[in-house]
């Protein structure tokens, strides 16, 4: 029994532990009593107890129910509580951690050992997670008990910052601060406090803004100004008047900090000599010299190089770097490597100096488009005006280049993209985007990829970049001997050579199995401090692998338990991770997590790269690490992650929708992916990334009931049909149909059919996008059956909502059929319905679409109304920020205008049209209006303009399949081109109507006489 530890927690989790093993105590009543006795340092009476926890029972009932109790607890506590008539206690030899805790914080003494002693005891409020029903009195205690250890723990942590203080180490006393503050925001003499430490650390900008943030607070909260003295410290902030001697002494304390000399925050220097690739540095050195704006692509197998290459590239640069990753896992989420790179950007020391930049030279539009992208910013930029998230990709993409341009004013900004081969779509538009608008701007671009497929949208975009900018492509090759011989020549003069055909064996020249091989060979003894090598061992041994993998796990295995989880955990997260995050995840208490970290620090399997992210040292670890991780344990993981994100992003979850999505999706509940995958379908849609909606919303149809996976998987179909997938969006149609169907509602089933069989048409993007005339002259009898049936039972069940959408189908089938004027009443009706629905917004996308869709048909037909209603739309679009809508209501529009002869208007609306189609990557209207360029070209008596306008529009044409605009291309064409090329254009034509029957096309529309004489030749 001497020997036995017994030990009660009540800081936390409560639980009774005799010798590290815990001790099962079942009846809720009895552990009630044994953490009421564990939390008084005197005995308690058995009155007292009785009154507490059996407040409305007889007195008698209750007497026995206590005797009971203290029978079975004395038994199983085998004499350690203490029952001496009427008082209650634990022996002497029981230690509570509250007990040492509050004798700790209020030791006369103010040992600050003690105090870091008791503050490790809080592991979280008292009793946490445990309550008494039916036993008022008892909750009303546990309540105040928790709020004076909160109390308590707010002291000792001012006292440790205190400490701190005194030591020099100001960073450390600035986060015991802010620990406590988190507890209690409104303690004035903490945030006074805070202020003056910022200062003194030269955050000047940062303390200003820790008094107006208390301001707020005080205001908010409780209607009151701050306390005077807080005002004189404020004061003394910004007129620079605290006491000079002040900061010269924290100047000198900072030097002296352990905690950046460990490594947390600041990255050590590569031991490794940079060998092998000075033509490559030289290339990129002088593309830089020109200070215009220019692009880099580095591209080379994992372990190459091309991060070192990149880092010799800006060593010693004044250049403001930006830095950004993508990530495989991640592809889905919409510009993740710029968000990564501008939110970075909040946690260096220059901010302030960044922040005030931008707050007086970038314009208040432009700031709201980066804050509604990352709402972070917030804090800093202080817009007024609350913006929805609903933001199209042009105004955002503009938003980043005039952030940019703001940044390139004072120094070149050089913004590098690592892993570019896992970009998604939005961040290479983007990307494209940036590159060619720049211009003279001093911007450089640094991509670096993998090697990637030649038929990916990254090597169309590297083979577009190369002819329209300045451009540096680098191939990385691995090391030659002679490089490895330099490096071998770093560590051992005297054998060099051996060293070097040994690590060139071994690595086969990749520069990160070298640098890993040559770590290992140091700490084991291989390769001596004085630099001799051990030929006898390294000829025996096979320790070494021949594998990445296998080296990279042998290095692993001499980890703690505690290093491995830290790690595991971030390998979960990603390559590169909040640390912030990993500490919530993993299961331990912060300062094990942070002890963990620094050993990986150390090690230099973890790197820093800023505030409190933090990376691995390259790419092939965290694969490594992750793959090696358990299959339920990693299930685990990614549960725990998504919910630290979940906590972390409470206030703005939709900016980590996608990330908490795909973690849950991992997990061992993928269903509670659901409603974040719904949400960051509808945040990637309103970004005009399609691909990433569809993934979220596919995502998303799993764990939904029948009833809401239909809205669901009509939202999936119009996302694929704006993506041009008619194909997919009609499988999703038809399954949709079915599951109407199954769920009884037939209306919803008909529609869904007769779309299905209408969108699958490759034809019919040119249909819906507005490019008349499209007239097939082809029955779709299947389709017209189910949409007319799901008319009328629309109309006999009242459902509005639905009926716009249908009208607008029927609409398209008679246009395609040729019956025009059918074709615009069904327009019609739909669009009156849609314009008087209660909803209006919710109908506002089919609105404005059956609008568009109306204009063209009528200025096919010559109606006079043409106009009107396409401008009519267009204001609305313009007035809604619907902006997917607008180029091709400005093209129907220069078409009306052409038609009028008023060729200055015409080219007013086709240009502003192209302007928009180009940036928002809308190629099928890019064919469109510049064709009717080569057309208003032809009115001006530009003949070779328009052939060259026409040729261009003809390649677009052609390359999405447009068929029907390429033979009106064509036919145009011919009648311009030398006979020989004519010839060829009429082939192409003949060859078109063998496969589509497109002569019809021709016979309904009133064609110059050169077309005509054109088609007579065909026949």
């Amino acid at each position: 029994m001497k020997d036995e530890r017994f030990l009660v927690q009540i800081l936390g989790k409560p639980q009774v532990l005799k010798d590290g093993h815990l001790l099962n105590v079942e009846r809720r009543k009895a552990r009630a009593l044994l953490y009421y006795v564990a939390a008084h340092s005197y005995p308690v009476s058995r009155e007292e107890l009785l009154n507490i926890l059996w407040p409305e029972q007889q007195s008698s009932a209750a007497q026995h129910t206590l005797s009971v109790i203290l029978y079975d607890l004395r038994k199983f506590l085998d004499g350690l509580l203490v029952v001496d008539k009427n008082l209650l206690s634990f022996a002497p030899t029981v230690e509570v951690d509250a007990r040492v805790f509050k004798g700790n914080l209020t030791s006369p003494l103010c040992n600050p050992g003690l105090i870091h002693e008791a503050l490790q005891l809080y592991r979280g409020d008292f009793l946490e997670g445990f309550n008494l029903p039916n036993a008022p009195e008892y909750n009303l205690w546990l309540e105040a008990e928790r709020e004076r250890y909160v109390r308590m723990r707010i002291r000792g942590l001012a006292l440790v910052a205190e400490h701190y203080e005194k030591q020099g180490e100001l960073y450390l006393a600035l986060e015991s601060l802010e620990r406590a503050l988190d507890l209690e925001p409104l303690q004035e003499d903490l945030q006074c406090s805070c202020m003056r430490l910022l200062y003194l650390v030269g955050d000047r900008p940062g303390a200003i803004r820790q008094y107006q943030k208390l301001c707020r607070l005080l205001d908010e909260e409780m209607g009151v100004p701050p306390m005077p003295q807080t005002m004189e410290v404020y004061e003394a902030v910004i007129t620079d008047t605290l006491r000079e001697s002040m900061i010269n002494r924290t100047v000198n304390l900072q030097a002296n900090n352990k905690r950046m000399e460990k490594g947390l925050r600041s990255k050590p220097p590569d031991p490794m000599p940079f060998a092998g690739r000075k033509a490559e540095l030289q290339k990129m050195h002088e593309l830089v010299q020109d200070n215009k704006t220019g692009v880099i692509f580095i591209e080379g197998e994992p372990g190459i190089g091309k991060t070192r290459l990149t880092e010799e590239f800006i060593r010693n640069s004044e250049a403001l770097i930006l830095r950004g990753t993508a990530r495989e896992l991640e592809q889905i989420l919409p510009y993740q490597p710029f968000v990564e790179a501008l939110r970075e950007l909040r946690f260096r020391p220059e901010w302030p100096t960044l922040d005030e930049l931008i707050q007086s030279e970038l314009a208040p539009i432009w700031r709201e488009e980066i804050e509604c992208l990352i709402p972070e910013m917030k804090n800093n930029f202080s817009i007024e005006k609350k913006r929805d998230l609903a933001l199209d990709k042009h105004r955002l993409w503009e938003a980043i280049k005039q952030l940019l341009s703001v940044l390139a004013v004072q120094r070149r900004v050089i913004f590098i993209l690592d892993d570019l081969q896992w970009a998604d779509t939005s961040t290479l538009g983007l990307l494209s985007y940036l590159v060619r608008q720049a211009g003279d701007e001093p911007i450089m671009f640094v991509g670096i990829t993998r090697p990637f497929n030649r038929k990916s949208r990254l090597a169309k975009l590297i083979q577009a970049l190369g002819r329209e900018v300045k451009f540096v492509r680098i191939a990385l090759q691995p090391l030659e001997l002679d490089d490895l011989a330099f490096i071998a020549q770093h560590f051992s003069l005297s054998q060099t050579k051996v060293l070097a055909d040994y690590l060139m064996n071994i690595s086969e020249g990749s520069p990160y199995i070298v640098k890993e091989v040559v770590q290992y060979m140091l700490e084991t003894g291989y390769l001596s401090p004085d630099g001799q090598v051990n030929l006898n061992a390294l000829s025996k041994t096979t320790v070494i692998p021949k594998t990445v993998h296998n080296f990279i796990s042998m290095r692993l295995g001499r980890l703690t338990v505690i290093s491995r989880s830290v790690l595991d955990t971030a390998a979960v997260v990603g390559r590169e991770f909040d640390f912030m995050l990993v500490a919530k995840a993993v299961a331990l208490s912060e300062d094990a997590a942070l002890d963990g970290l620094e050993d990986l620090c150390s090690l230099g399997i973890i790197r820093t790269v800023g505030g409190f992210r933090y990376t691995f040292d390259h790419s092939l670890t965290q694969e490594v690490v992750y793959r090696e991780i358990e299959t339920s344990r990693s299930k685990w993981l990614h549960r725990r992650i998504a919910e630290a994100l979940e906590s972390a992003k409470s206030g703005h979850q939709g900016s980590s929708a996608g990330l908490i999505a795909w973690h849950f999706s991992k997990s061992n509940v993928p269903e509670r992916a659901t409603p974040y995958a719904l949400l960051a379908g509808k945040i990637s849609s309103h970004l005009g990334a399609w691909n990433e909606a569809i993934a979220f919303y596919e995502q998303a149809l799993t764990y939904l009931d029948d009833l809401v996976r239909i809205s669901v998987m009509h939202n999936l179909g119009i996302m694929l049909i704006a993506d041009r997938q008619g194909h997919r969006a009609a499988q999703i149609y038809r399954k949709a149909a079915a599951l109407a169907i199954s769920q009884g509602k037939t209306a919803y089933a008909e529609l869904c059919l007769g779309c299905a069989l209408i969108v699958e048409n490759p034809d019919f993007s040119e249909v819906i996008w507005g490019m008349p005339p499209v007239l097939l002259g082809e029955d779709v009898p299947e389709a017209k059956k189910h949409l007319k049936k799901a008319e009328l039972l629309m109309e006999e069940a009242g459902l509005v909502e639905l009926l716009p959408n249908l009208k607008l189908s029927l609409g398209l089938i008679e246009a395609r059929q040729g019956n025009l004027h059918q074709a615009v009443a069904y327009l019609r009706e739909g669009f009156a319905i849609a314009a008087g629905a209660e909803n209006v917004e919710a109908m506002l996308h089919i609105k404005l679409v059956t609008q568009m869709n109306l204009s063209a048909l009528l200025q096919i037909i010559d109606d006079p109304s043409a106009y009107e209603t396409a401008l009519a739309g267009l204001k609305q679009a313009q007035e809604k920020d619907m902006r997917f809508i607008q180029p091709q209501l400005l093209s129907i529009l220069g078409k009306i205008a052409l038609a009028d002869h008023d060729l200055h208007m015409a080219e007013n609306y086709f240009s502003q049209g192209l302007v928009l189609a180009e940036r928002m990557s809308m190629l099928y209207v890019v064919a469109d209006i510049t064709d009717c360029l080569g057309q208003l070209a032809l009115k001006h008596g530009q003949k070779e303009l328009a052939v060259s306008l026409f040729s261009k529009a003809l390649v677009n044409a052609d390359t999405l399949e447009m068929n029907h605009q390429a033979t009106q291309i064509r036919m145009r064409l011919a009648s311009l081109l030398p006979p020989a090329e004519a010839e060829m254009r009429l082939m192409e034509i003949r060859e078109l109507i063998k496969k589509g029957g497109y002569l019809c096309l021709f016979e309904r529309i009133n064609l110059p006489e050169a077309e005509k004489a054109i088609i007579s030749v065909i026949g």
